[in-house]
């Protein structure tokens, strides 16, 4: 960029000298023009293109609303669900390794300055004891985080940006109440509230605490800006969490052999040093796996006497592909 702005100001001396001296202007114009088209394409021709955490975004709220749809067959319900624990399990891992670097919260929320609003939803009443729990399920199936007892939280990544109280009001209406059965019994109450003004208390405890303590990393601010944050403190990079393989989540429950889930366990890292060593990769991602034969990675698995190697090799190729598309 400073080479393209070196070359922007030569060549307006040389037009400014060229009109003075009557020196032929098209010797610096073609030139400049090859120089900074690579650069205006990459502003313009890239800026419909969404970054890796964006679509993680996209792609976890098209999941959600995807599965309010009544009229799914039983492999697509199974799918979506596989696809959703696969992304909040994944942003766990992420909240985990911000925890293990002790990345502090207090320093985030400073950063963010005034950036800290989320949907925060009450519910104060829902029918008996012993009676379904409607609203609860519904906040669930959208996405909502309980923070105590009868206080839910919508993550920022899947929060909507509201700009008037109206457009929240036909926001809840439409993906929470209009699930709810006319005769359920319930009250309840939600705001659009900065997370630093709210305080909670639970018994046994001596004081209010701020609910930021209470509260995961990816539930205070969009994975952009949280993304911004940790690698300006500890250059780590949230897709690079993200993209670590976890054979186990790549493995269908019902695949593992006798005692293979224990080898996976005691072996993984060896495991995946030897998939990485075969791709010709040091630092192996999930993405990359899709790249393995599977007749290689069965041959990996035999080494370390896992039993149901074939159909296990056959999971981690498929299931990894998923990633490959952020």
């Amino acid at each position: 960029m400073l080479f393209t702005i070196i070359l922007i100001a030569i060549a307006f001396i040389y037009l400014f000298i060229s009109f003075i001296y009557d020196y032929p202007k098209w010797i610096i114009i073609f030139p400049l023009l090859i120089s900074i088209f690579p650069q205006i394409y990459n502003h313009w021709g890239n800026r419909g293109k969404k970054e890796g955490l964006e679509k993680v975004e996209e792609k976890l709220q098209t999941i959600i609303d995807q599965q309010e749809n009544q009229d799914l067959s039983e492999e697509k319900i199974k799918l979506l669900e596989k696809e959703r624990n696969e992304i909040e399990a994944s942003l766990q891992e992420v909240n985990n390794k911000l925890n293990e670097e002790r990345i502090s919260k207090e320093e985030l929320i400073k950063d963010l300055k005034d950036d800290t609003e989320v949907v925060l939803l009450i519910k104060h009443v829902e029918g008996n004891k012993d009676e379904p729990k409607p609203i609860k399920d519904a906040l669930k199936s959208r996405g909502f985080r309980s923070v105590n007892y009868g206080m839910y939280i919508l993550p920022p990544y899947l929060s909507p940006h509201f700009k008037e109280t109206e457009e929240m009001n036909k926001w809840v209406t439409r993906n929470i109440l209009k699930k709810i059965p006319e005769d359920h019994r319930y009250k309840m109450s939600i705001m659009f509230v900065d997370l630093k003004r709210v305080l909670v208390k639970e018994h046994g405890e001596n004081h209010m605490k701020s609910i930021i303590e209470k509260l995961d990393f990816t539930d205070l601010v969009r994975l952009e800006r949280l993304n911004n944050f940790i690698k300006k403190k500890k250059n780590i990079s949230i897709m690079d969490i993200m993209q670590i393989p976890h054979i186990l989540r790549l493995t269908e429950i019902g695949h593992f052999g006798y005692n293979d889930k224990k080898i996976i366990i005691e072996n993984e890292k060896k495991i995946l040093n030897e998939i990485g060593e075969k791709l010709g990769t040091d630092e192996l991602k999930t993405k990359d796996i899709p790249n393995i034969s599977q007749t290689d990675l069965v041959g990996i698995l035999e080494k370390h006497q896992i039993k149901n190697k074939e159909i296990i090799a056959k999971d981690i190729i498929i299931n990894s592909k998923f990633w490959s598309q952020f």
